[in-house]
């Protein structure tokens, strides 16, 4: 028993002794748990360190290239904070008034106002661009590519029709804002002479479309009032216009464009106040760049289809750029206070870095490869250059008449033609030289068929001084000398035994060029004498030579303006040989009149169009041409006159389906008809009409011939011939080949 109860004392022992092993092992257990889970916790605390750690070194280096970009966005932030007024001030007044002038004007009129804001300390940018402050890069690329031209003023248009408070009324003769702006999409293109084209602009004010009207004249439509003015007004919360007797839903998506071809309209100041004119007419640097792309895109069209390529690549390539900049600038902007824990934002920074550097690469690689095109394509541009010189010869020749009016498109496509037709040459050097003798000759022909005898001289001068005047080797001093005289008149005795005027516009020939330099000591020179005594008696001072340091000195010009200044009345004279000096013979002699020809440049909806001279009659001509083409029983004569309008619209309508030859003679006499012509005209399509359908017409000079007409068509004039040599010309072209051989 005493071995029992000491047993038990003993077993009691062993289990006190077990149970406090036991609490033991679960103290340390659960010191364990403990350690274990405060263990897990710094392990979650070093991950999420070293997560953080990760994020921040991202951070770091994403924010690195944009903490550069924005510490310089920063800066110009300020400066642009600072001269904000006068800026804003400068920007406004130039999209609303100065758009309606030339480039000259517009650059005198912004720094006038710049000077006046120096002056009145108010704060502006010295330099002020306006491309800057009211647009981007990537919005005027976006302009390039639906064909608005890339020259600094086009750019400058662009800016003020797209921020013009007023709807923007363009004066566009060459179309360039009209290709422009069709190219938006879903645009609405309608013009006045539509009759149902106010119900257009209505569905657009309604629906917030964009409408464009087309070829407006002086005079604008009354019933456009209440749109151009924005006469707009609240009804029942809604934004209403009232158009005629009708309250229309007026959308702020509504946008409302009007082109003009009018070279110079006249708008009364009812009509300006109402909208923004803006003029696009050409520039002979945007111009020569179109030119340029025509040129390139023929002789190597690798290269110019590389150059669109690359531009619609970098154009894609900053918009990319720019949207990503714009996002991390917004998730930064959005960002917790722990902007550790922003995923989206490290990750879309990481992103963004290897984009930007990769878009950053790609426009270098761009911007290096258009270097290289560039300097290929600018191997081509002495042809574009004689091009844009020919175009604003051929512009200023509707200076002469009214009624030589030619279009961009004209011109444009007559250039092509000539790329296509002239005589070919591997040889660069000699192909360069084949197209500007070529494209020179041609236009020269094309555009005397269609002037008077008295102007093609004139307009052969104009070539010939305008080519040198591009070259530099004509300066705007000598050509003012030519056409007004001398600027200033020199008070001085007259030591020679010459004329007096003769001898002070001679010594004032010093003043414009250094090769004049001497002219009078040359005139009491005893061995220059001889010369200048020779040249005042002679009949044909250009017969005779200077003395022998200007004879050797100075250029066909400066010649000129020598003997002009001798002997005046025979002007016309020292033109021709100047014009065949610098030019050729070609160019003082008129083209034959050629019929055949001018028909074979129309198209079914280009009218032809003879301009008549007091005893012409091209209708002898137009039958024989009908003859010998077949047409003669689908030739249908009208003379226009009162109450002929009618029948010559049922005339237009039955050729354009049956293929017909219709000739409307005076149109001159038909004043009233003539918007109805310019009407049937704009609604023609060429693939709605009979390929062997034209129009020909017939008028005296006269300024209510429509623009849009005159611009369109192939203008003929066919006066007798001046001289033998002229008329033997006239009669060996109509003389048939079968005819001559049987003489």
């Amino acid at each position: 028993m005493v071995e029992l109860d000491k047993a038990k004392s003993e077993l009691a022992e062993k289990e006190a002794s077990l149970e406090k092993i036991r609490n033991e092992i679960a103290r340390l257990q659960a010191s364990y748990n403990a350690s274990l889970g405060m263990l897990e916790d710094l392990t979650k605390q070093k991950e999420l360190i070293e997560i953080q750690l990760i994020r921040a070194e991202k951070l770091l280096n994403g924010l690195e290239s944009e903490s550069k970009r924005w510490e310089k966005s920063v800066g110009e932030l300020n400066i642009d904070l600072h001269d904000l007024v006068g800026n804003i001030m400068v920007a406004a007044a130039c999209c609303q008034y100065v758009g309606v002038f030339t480039d000259k004007y517009r650059n005198k009129l912004r720094e006038s106002w710049i000077r006046f804001c120096t002056q009145n300390n108010i704060p502006i940018t010295s330099g002020l661009s306006l491309e800057r402050i009211l647009t981007d890069p990537v919005t005027v690329r976006e302009w390039n590519l639906k064909g608005l031209p890339a020259d600094k003023l086009s750019i400058e248009n662009g800016i003020y029709t797209t921020n013009a408070k007023r709807w923007p009324l363009l004066i566009d003769p060459q179309s360039q804002a009209n290709r422009w702006i069709k190219k938006n999409e879903g645009i609405k293109v309608v013009k006045q002479s539509q009759a149902k084209y106010l119900q257009t602009l209505e569905n657009a004010i309604r629906l917030g479309a964009h409408v464009l009207i087309e070829n407006a004249g002086e005079v604008l439509d009354p019933a456009l009032e209440p749109i151009l003015l924005k006469q707009t007004f609240k009804r029942g919360g809604q934004l209403v216009l009232k158009l005629g007797d009708t309250d229309i839903p007026y959308s702020q998506e509504f946008n409302l464009f009007i082109t003009t071809k009018l070279p110079n309209p006249h708008y009364l100041p009812e009509v300006c106040i109402k909208v923004t004119v803006i003029n696009f007419t050409v520039t002979p640097e945007g111009l020569e760049d179109q030119l340029l792309v025509a040129v390139v895109r023929y002789e190597r069209p690798d290269l110019e289809e590389q150059k669109d390529q690359l531009i619609t690549k970098s154009a894609e390539l900053k918009r990319q750029l720019k949207e990503t900049e714009d996002k991390i600038l917004k998730l930064v902007s959005e960002a917790d206070e722990d902007i550790l824990n922003d995923e989206e934002l490290i990750n879309t920074l990481e992103q963004s870095k290897e984009t930007s550097i990769m878009i950053n690469e790609r426009m270098r690689e761009a911007e290096q490869m258009t270097k290289e095109i560039n300097a290929s394509r600018e191997l081509y541009r002495t042809v574009a250059i004689r091009g844009s010189v020919l175009y604003f010869v051929i512009a200023n020749v509707a200076m002469m008449d009214f009624m030589y009016q030619y279009s961009l498109a004209f011109f444009t496509t007559l250039f092509n033609r000539r790329l296509k037709m002239s005589a070919k040459s591997d040889v660069l050097e000699e192909r360069l030289e084949i197209l500007i003798k070529d494209i020179t000759i041609q236009f020269y022909s094309n555009i005397c068929r269609g002037i008077f005898e008295k102007d093609k001289l004139t307009y052969s001068f104009m070539n010939a001084t305008s080519i040198l005047i591009r070259e530099n080797r004509i300066t705007a001093e000598e050509m003012n000398f030519f056409t007004r005289g001398p600027a200033t008149i020199p008070q001085v005795e007259n030591p020679t035994q010459f004329n007096t005027d003769i001898y002070i516009n001679l010594i004032s020939l010093e003043e414009i060029h250094a090769n004049f330099k001497g002219m009078k000591e040359s005139l009491v020179d005893a061995a220059d004498t001889v010369y200048w005594k020779d040249l005042m008696a002679s009949e044909d001072p250009s017969r005779l030579s200077l003395p022998s340091k200007y004879e050797d000195t100075l250029t066909e010009f400066q010649k000129l303006l020598i003997r002009k200044i001798i002997k005046d009345e025979n002007l016309m004279l020292y033109i021709k040989e100047f014009i065949k000096n610098e030019l050729s013979e070609e160019y003082i002699e008129s083209p034959p009149f050629n019929l055949a020809n001018a028909f074979i440049d129309s198209t079914n909806t280009s009218p032809l169009i003879f301009i008549l001279s007091p005893g012409a009659d091209p209708i002898p001509n137009l039958q024989n041409l009908a003859k010998t083409m077949n047409m003669e029983d689908k030739l249908k004569i009208l003379s226009l006159g009162q109450g002929q309008g009618a029948i010559a619209q049922k005339y237009i309508e039955a050729g354009k389906a049956n293929g017909e030859w219709i000739c409307l003679q005076n149109c001159h006499l038909s004043s009233s008809w003539m918007p109805e012509l310019e009407r049937i005209q704009e609604m023609q399509s060429e693939e709605t009409t009979n390929p062997d359908y034209r129009l020909w017409l017939t008028s005296m000079p006269t300024s209510v011939f429509p623009v849009p007409v005159l611009q369109s068509g192939i203008k003929m004039t066919n006066e007798p011939p001046k001289g033998l040599k002229a008329n033997l010309k006239r009669t060996f072209s109509e003389i048939e080949p079968i005819e001559y051989e049987n003489c």
